[in-house]
């Protein structure tokens, strides 16, 4: 699965998702809960 020619990824936007979900399973807030309030599904939590 590769990128589209010309798309731009937003890494930074990605990092600050991934460690604020690290931040919120680590209070104990189920993964499904999370991935809503990321805006991603559970399975990407």
């Amino acid at each position: 699965m590769g990128n589209i020619a010309g798309v731009k990824r937003d890494f930074k936007g990605l990092e600050k998702r991934r460690l604020k979900g690290l931040k919120l399973r680590g209070e104990g807030i189920k993964r499904s809960e999370v991935a809503r309030r990321l805006g991603v599904t559970r399975h990407a939590v």
